[in-house]
């Protein structure tokens, strides 16, 4: 049983307008990336908002397993996002997945690949790697929830991993889209154009 927090709130000064609802195809990367979420096998998605809440939330599908939550500090940072996103988590969870927006790519194959090894394996933390590079989304255990709840909104979240190195797992995975993420137009054509090329 294990909960995603999609980190969707940020201003994406440098994209020039929302990320979230960006187009790859006919559909906006919000709507893709839920509707994925759900053919996984995770507990729930909470969808953080901030910046253009109102804009974003008529994207995001009606389903029991999605949850909103409302990061009204979001000009604060991601760690801000992240501890909105942990008010909001089922008491059933055992483990905490963050996934950036700005990460499409990453295959549902892969989400179900990571549960299933944090599930099995019990680390404190679970880091996909693709070709030794450290990628996303990243699996917390709920055992570090305090440490996460108490880290200052300006505080990155690698300051709990390094204090707890010897306990994360490096997973190596087949999906360059752990590792693929963008900020701005061009590095989004860039991505839209691998996918076109695959």
């Amino acid at each position: 049983m294990i909960s995603c927090i999609l980190l969707a709130a940020g201003e994406s000064k440098r994209f020039g307008s929302p990320k979230p609802l960006a187009k790859m195809g006919p559909k906006t990367i919000i709507e893709t990336t839920v509707a994925g979420l759900l053919k996984t096998q995770l507990l729930e998605t909470i969808v953080v908002l901030g910046a253009y809440a109102q804009n974003i939330s008529p994207f995001i599908t009606g389903d029991p397993r999605i949850k909103i939550g409302l990061n009204s500090n979001y000009q604060n940072g991601q760690t801000s996002s992240v501890k909105t996103g942990l008010s909001y988590l089922s008491p059933q969870t055992k483990g905490i997945m963050l996934l950036p927006i700005d990460m499409p790519l990453v295959k549902n194959i892969t989400i179900d690949r990571l549960l299933e090894t944090f599930l099995d394996r019990s680390p404190l933390i679970l880091i996909p790697t693709f070709n030794g590079r450290k990628g996303h989304p990243p699996i917390f255990s709920v055992k570090l929830l305090k440490e996460l709840q108490s880290l200052k909104d300006d505080e990155p979240l690698y300051t709990i991993g390094n204090q707890h190195a010897d306990q994360t797992l490096l997973f190596p995975v087949d999906d360059e889209g752990v590792v693929l993420s963008f900020n701005t137009p061009e590095e989004f054509d860039r991505i839209k154009k691998q996918i076109l090329e695959k």
